[in-house]
């Protein structure tokens, strides 16, 4: 048994890494313990808004004041629009 395991740790001391597999490690080390983006801890409202619904009623950012809202951003191109009336 202790030869096996001598054997083992000579093959061991024996790989050394390629420098893609030590830069590859090094970025993974710095992804994982660098300080987290700066996160303001303020409990600030958002700034006044209105917007025109599609019925043609306006929306303000009092009417649901004290709520939370889901804003849903759709974008639709020209080009996006071409493609899909040929």
């Amino acid at each position: 048994m202790g030869r096996q395991t001598s054997e083992m740790m000579g093959a061991a001391k024996k790989w050394t890494p390629s420098p893609p597999t030590l830069i590859l490690l090094g970025l993974i080390a710095y992804l994982w313990f660098r300080p987290p983006a700066e996160v303001s801890e303020e409990n600030r409202a958002a700034p006044p808004w209105q917007v025109t619904l599609t019925d043609g009623r306006a929306l303000t950012s009092e009417a649901p004041k004290g709520r939370v809202v889901r804003v849903n951003f759709w974008v639709t191109c020209a080009h996006t629009a071409a493609r899909r009336s040929r």
